[in-house]
């Protein structure tokens, strides 16, 4: 005999094998999907829910409209809280099968828990027409009761009669928000339209239709719609709030603003119509106004009613018109809260994070991110129009069809204003590569208000100033940049700085080149000078080795032989950093500061170094502004060298040269003051 185990699992291949026999060849399971549904069903015992989730949609697309998978998912579903989830499986399961009374039961049973009080009621009657005496039936009367007086409600708010175009109007109604759910944009657009050609207008219908076409890239569609919706109820603050939102992200603010106008003073009868309030507002960076609106909510709401999930969205809007206004605290414990009535609540969390980075990391609180102000499928048909070019094409050739793009599909280009304003790291960082492939006067201006802007990180605001000059713009110096939570000027933005080498070394002489570079760092110039050379006979034109071994004869007092090679360099690459800072600090060695100047005039005009190149030059400009007694100069050439390379080895050199001078400077001042003071 087997172990236990083996025996349990031989019991279970008998009961497979049987399951399959009985099945006729039509209906019959194949084994594999068999064992994989066994496997589903002890993760669903052991409460594994999301595991069996993604097992059963593996499955359903090996197997397509199985009802074993279908019934499951439904549970799955249910388990998870996923409403569209079990909205789409117990459809596609009634479809399969509209004859299985239990099946076309649990349909009902699912539109009532969707919240779908017509569909629910028009279910059950073909139910209970086909199936009256079954088991099931007393209890759907019982849900059907509930649904229909709720659904005679909406018929009526509607401003319907519960007659057959009464029905008809709720049913369109539910179709499209049934569809809205499952997130099918292309079925809510089918079924709105149909809808307002057969049926009157109303404003659910065009609401859910408006945001179909924004996901779908039709913007001014989506604007024209919810102006209709306002034109049918001037007082639908959800309508209006979407006027706003479209109005801002077609560039059409004068519209937006005077939307906003009418929406203050207002108050909503649904609880989550306070949140698209506030956030109008937010968007509109009025946020006065909106934490006034908050203060209204927090007299009007019932308590019990913050606890609720679409209290998420009314606490991220206050907390993000709070840390605009520097109340951080006070935004964090909003933030907190919709946490706590939504777990997981995704601008909530993303702004926690923000808080809690350096300052000079910190993008600001934003009120969308980036795939809630562009949808995918606009993103998508822009790259697809700029693959269709080719390889390599011209940016000429990439600006024009973007044009092209941009008047077939209007909102990409007027949106770039409202990505840097008011959205997260990416959407600024998107909107910066916009502002390169379209390339107008308005875009580069809406760059530069950002570059110098106090929003976003440091790193993304300078590379924005860096991307300003290379369209062409023209930012004279000093120019004024918040860095570090505070204002300062940069007067060598020309200027761009980065940790990538040159020219990357080979694989042979990379070992060579580090054991010098240790060498020299420690002061072991014999050890230095052995390997350079080394790595001069492997390569005898790599200019980095002929740079480091200048040093290394330098420092051993072969002058003579330092400028030899200095000079070589130069044959080999004319304008290189390293060589000429040398050399520039050589002629200062021999008090010759014009030559100094000369060797480094031709660097004047590189916009790129890399760090080492940069901290080079910069200390040949430290001597020389010292030299003229220019301290000042010299205190913010040392700042800077700190900034870009704190662990240069001649920092301490240049603090105490510093120093000294300063304290020369103090005694000549006070020596001046004293001779003054005796004539």
């Amino acid at each position: 005999m087997g172990t236990r185990k083996e025996q349990r699992r031989q019991a279970k291949q008998k009961e497979r094998q049987k399951k399959i026999a009985t099945k006729t060849l039509a209906e019959r399971v194949p084994e594999k999907l068999l064992v994989a549904l066994e496997d589903v069903d002890e993760l669903m015992f052991r409460r594994k829910f999301v595991t069996a989730s993604q097992i059963l949609s593996e499955l359903a697309e090996r197997w397509p409209n199985r009802t074993e998978i279908l019934n499951r998912q439904v549970n799955v579903y249910r388990d998870l809280e996923d409403d569209a989830g079990v909205l789409r499986a117990a459809e596609r399961w009634m479809r399969l099968a509209p004859n299985d009374p239990e099946v076309v039961a649990q349909w009902c049973w699912t539109l009532e828990m969707a919240s779908l009080p017509g569909l629910t009621t028009l279910a059950i009657r073909r139910f209970l027409e086909r199936w009256p005496f079954h088991e099931k039936s007393a209890g759907l009367r019982g849900i059907m009761e509930s649904c229909e007086e709720q659904a005679l409600k909406n018929i009526r708010s509607f401003g319907g009669e519960p007659n057959d175009a009464g029905w008809e109007l709720l049913e369109a109604h539910e179709r499209v928000f049934h569809a809205m759910q499952q997130h099918d944009m292309a079925s809510v657009i089918a079924l709105g339209e149909t809808a307002l050609k057969e049926q009157r207008p109303i404003s659910s219908i065009l609401n859910n239709l408006a945001e179909a076409y924004f996901h779908s890239a039709r913007w001014l569609d989506a604007l024209r719609v919810s102006q209709r919706s306002v034109e049918l109820d001037p007082n639908n603050l959800f309508s209006q709030s979407n006027v706003v939102r479209f109005a801002l992200l077609l560039g059409q603010r004068d519209e937006a603003n005077a939307v906003a106008d009418r929406m203050r003073d207002q108050r909503p009868e649904r609880f989550d119509v306070w949140g698209r309030m506030v956030s109008a507002f937010v968007m509109l960076e009025r946020d006065t106004e909106a934490l006034a609106i908050a203060d209204a909510a927090q007299r009007l709401i019932e308590p019990e009613q913050w606890e609720w999930p679409e209290a998420a969205e009314l606490h991220h809007g206050i907390a993000v018109a709070l840390a605009r206004q520097g109340k951080t605290a006070d935004a964090e414990t909003h933030w907190r809260a919709a946490l706590k009535v939504r777990p997981g609540f995704p601008f909530a969390t993303q702004n926690l994070d923000d808080l809690r980075r350096p300052v000079a990391e910190q993008n600001g609180p934003f009120v969308y991110s980036f795939e809630n102000l562009i949808p995918r499928k606009m993103i998508d048909a822009l790259s697809k129009t700029l693959e269709k070019l080719g390889r390599k094409p011209s940016v000429e050739r990439q600006r024009e069809a973007a044009r092209e793009f941009n008047q077939q599909c209007p909102g990409v280009v007027a949106a770039i204003p409202l990505l840097f304003r008011v959205g997260d790291d990416k959407a600024r960082e998107v909107a910066s590569e916009f502002v390169s492939l379209f390339n107008s006067p308005e875009l580069r201006e809406a760059l530069r208000e950002f570059a110098q802007s106090d929003r976003g990180t440091d790193a993304r605001r300078l590379k924005a100033l860096h991307k300003l000059r290379e369209l062409g713009a023209e930012l004279l110096p000093p120019v004024r940049f918040f860095v570090n939570g505070g204002w300062k000027e940069i007067r060598n933005l020309e200027i761009e700085i980065t940790d990538e080498p040159n020219a990357p070394l080979s694989p042979t002489v990379r070992p060579v080149m580090e054991r010098g570079r240790a060498a020299l760092n420690r002061g072991d110039f014999r050890a230095a000078e052995q390997a350079f050379r080394q790595a001069l006979k492997l390569e005898p034109e790599l200019v980095s080795a002929h740079n480091n071994l200048a040093a290394v004869v330098l420092a051993l007092d072969r002058v003579d032989e330092a400028e030899q090679t200095l000079r070589h360099v130069l044959t080999l690459d004319e304008d290189n950093a390293i060589a000429r800072s040398n050399l520039a600090r050589m002629a200062l060695m021999n008090d010759d500061e014009d030559a100094a100047i000369e060797w480094l005039k031709p660097l004047r005009t590189s916009r790129r170094f890399h760090t080492s190149e940069y901290a080079a030059m910069t200390g040949v400009d430290f001597e020389l502004a010292l030299r003229k007694g220019e301290i000042a100069a010299a205190q913010q050439l040392l700042k800077s060298l700190k900034e870009v390379y704190p662990d240069s080895p001649n920092l301490p050199k240049f603090q105490r040269m510093l120093r000294l001078k300063e304290l020369e400077s103090t005694m000549h001042k006070l020596m001046t003051s004293v001779e003054a003071e005796e004539d």
